[in-house]
């Protein structure tokens, strides 16, 4: 049996007596007294420091007499054989009141506070860690208590900063679709409200810390060493913006160094104090499923994300989601479905709406009846649909009000969906007000056409068009079309309204100061017949190097 008088005695050393070049009567609180600690803080840190943290053990004889007595039992050496056998190295190494009182100094240099269940700040959700006891692996599982304390880095509440909280969680050899995934996940939930917590690793853990960051929100990173060591050291310059604008937390005293088996027992309190863990990537044996398991015994909702079956990085995810019962989860919306308030719901993923979503489904069975190239009757619609006549006919008036169907007179057909507009005109193309030959609006079609035209047979040093035009009727091209030979000279007293315009580097027929072809009448500032190149036979026109001649135009081909 404990002697119960203990539990008002003040902490002893090791060797049985009051602690060395120390009053009998003074407490744990006077030995720090300048640093502004109690009694119960202290021995919450001398019996973290004792034991690793979440010892289901510790925690239950804690909960049962008090911090200050538990440590005073420990030091007496009136405690379970599993705690003794747990302290012993560290009782023989070091006075706990000592070392308590080191890292209470210690904690004020590195700018860091001490939060305790006695605090306002305390996260109360952590409580919900007594409630589990996990056996699959005692190595780990032993330790699933809640902590006895926390160092904290960051100016913001803990309590209240977790109290809407998401861990996104995963490996640390993320692949480019588990880092993009994360850091849309953590961006949208931290525009709306929601703190991401994670544990500050490499791959899914950075990534959600930085999406979290940069939509302006908080973010908690979860350590498993103290918080004046830096791990990984690659997130040196991560961890000084997280302890900017989030919050640094660690249950382990400043000193220690980031241990295998620490991050497991750290993912207990990742998954206790958020609403929600979501799995991003892991392979088979990611210590992320670790937290997942803690996630599920904690009754929070646990949601993984899908991965290809061919990447090893998703097979961990794609397991929780056939195996555990994890929610299949993509976006910050499907999240917090899963996380937020009753009835807040993610928008259901759909296509783009068209007008055609909006007909009924006697118009759209109609609609496919209707063909595209050759109109159809009412009644050959209606043997096509299995509608009545009476419905088709008085449905396709509305179909063409609608631009899905036209009136050809002769029946109806489909309008296409996206009709091609005309291609926009040029300002180099657009004629003065002044110009005579100006062509009205009813011969926009014929102007369009006649940019095809092709030059006059004599006209020097133009390359021959080499796809066909069409008959234009008194134009030059309907004059070669006919079968004419040589060059046609084209009527200046009666210019038709669809004659070619004027190019900025070939003067036409239509300006007086141009070549005149087949008049031989040289323009204003253009030398004469005779003083052309030796090598222009009269009458011949000039063909640059690289161009063929036209054919004849009897041949059928210009």
């Amino acid at each position: 049996m404990t002697d119960t008088s203990n539990r008002t005695q003040p902490p002893t050393s090791p060797a049985g007596g009051n602690v060395p070049d120390a009053d009998p009567n003074r407490s744990a609180a006077d030995a720090v007294g300048d640093l502004g600690w109690d009694e119960t803080r202290l021995a919450r840190v001398a019996l973290t420091w004792l034991v690793e943290p979440g010892h289901r053990t510790l925690g239950r004889l804690v909960r049962e007499v008090g911090p200050v007595d538990a440590l005073n039992r420990i030091l007496g050496g009136a405690v379970p054989d599993r705690i003794g056998s747990a302290v012993a190295a560290r009782l023989n190494a070091t006075d706990p009141l000592e070392r308590a009182a080191q890292l209470a100094a210690e904690t004020r240099r590195l700018g860091c506070r001490l939060v305790v269940p006695e605090d306002d700040e305390w996260p109360t959700q952590l409580a919900d860690l007594a409630r589990i006891a996990v056996d699959d692996d005692p190595r780990i599982d032993a330790h699933t208590d809640p902590p006895l304390c926390l160092w904290v880095r960051g100016d913001l509440p803990l309590a209240e900063t977790v109290q809407r909280s998401v861990a996104i969680v995963g490996a640390r050899a993320a692949t480019s679709y588990g880092s993009h995934v994360t850091t849309d996940l953590a961006f949208g939930l931290a525009d709306r409200g929601w703190t991401v917590v994670s544990g500050g690793a490499y791959g899914i853990d950075g990534a959600a810390h930085r999406g979290a960051l940069s939509a302006g929100g908080p973010t908690v990173a979860v350590l498993a060493s103290g918080l004046d060591i830096v791990y990984p050291v690659g997130h040196a310059s991560l961890f000084e913006r997280i302890g900017t604008d989030g919050l640094l937390v660690s249950e382990w005293p400043p000193g220690s160094a980031p241990q295998r088996h620490r991050f497991l027992i750290r993912n207990r309190v990742i998954a206790a104090l958020c609403r929600g863990t979501v799995v991003v990537e892991a392979s088979a044996r990611s210590g992320a499923r670790n937290t997942a398991r803690h996630t599920t015994a904690l009754g929070r909702m646990l949601m993984a994300v899908p991965g290809p079956v061919t990447s090893s990085m998703s097979t961990g995810t794609n397991l929780l989601i056939r195996q555990h019962d994890a929610r299949l989860v993509g976006s910050a919306s499907e999240v917090l479905e899963e996380v937020g308030p009753i009835g807040e719901l993610a928008p259901i993923p759909r296509g783009d709406s068209t007008a055609r979503d909006q007909l009924d489904a006697l118009s759209i069975r109609i609609l496919d009846a209707v063909p595209l190239a050759d109109p159809a009757t009412v009644e050959e619609i209606a043997v096509d649909s299995h509608v009545p006549p009476i419905q088709v006919r008085r449905t396709m008036p509305m179909l063409v009000m609608l631009g899905f169907a036209e009136d050809t007179g002769a029946g109806y057909r489909l309008r296409p969906e996206h009709p091609v507009p005309a291609a926009p005109r040029s300002p180099t193309e657009s004629q003065s007000p002044d110009d005579p030959h100006e062509a009205s609006d009813s011969d926009d079609q014929h102007t369009e056409l006649i940019d095809l035209e092709p030059p006059p047979l004599d006209d020097p040093g133009l390359e021959v068009p080499r796809r066909p035009v069409p008959d234009l009727g008194g134009s030059r091209v309907g004059a070669l079309a006919s079968g004419a030979t040589g060059s046609v000279t084209p009527q200046r007293d009666a210019p038709h309204p669809t004659k070619a315009r004027p190019s900025p580097e070939h003067p036409s027929a239509d300006r007086p100061d141009a070549d005149q072809p087949g008049t031989g009448r040289p323009g204003k500032g253009q030398p004469a017949a005779g003083q052309r190149s030796a090598d222009r036979v009269e009458g011949e026109p000039v063909v640059k190097p690289g161009v063929k001649r036209r054919r004849s135009a009897s041949k059928g081909s210009v």
